[in-house]
């Protein structure tokens, strides 16, 4: 199950956290074993485009961590945008959030 960040502590550890980046998108990433479930938050402004390109690129991001739930490591997660929501297309998320969570993965052995 994949939770959202809600609190301040949430947020702080986040902070602290390492930032990778992919070719559209970047993930902040807190690891916490301690954490029941991970949690996920998003860092999309206005520059990336309107309400409805922003929400959908969110939801699209969504839909592919579901399909990785059981690889993603216990952590805190913020996902954000390089480029325009509306020049990124489903298979752009779908690549970068592999990679991310890849990477994320081999952090998490280190």
């Amino acid at each position: 199950m994949i939770g959202r960040c809600r609190h301040r502590s949430d947020f702080d550890a986040l902070r602290s956290g390492r930032r990778l980046g992919a070719r559209v998108l970047w993930v902040r990433v807190a690891l916490d074993r301690e954490v029941e479930c991970s949690r996920v938050a998003f860092a999309i402004g206005r520059r990336t485009g309107n309400a409805v390109e922003r929400n959908l690129l969110r939801r699209r991001i969504q839909s592919v961590l579901r399909q990785l739930e059981a690889d993603l490591p216990p952590g805190r997660y913020l996902f954000g945008s390089h480029r325009p929501a509306s020049k990124v297309t489903y298979t752009d998320v779908v690549t970068d959030v592999y990679a991310l969570v890849e990477r994320t993965r081999a952090l998490s052995h280190s």
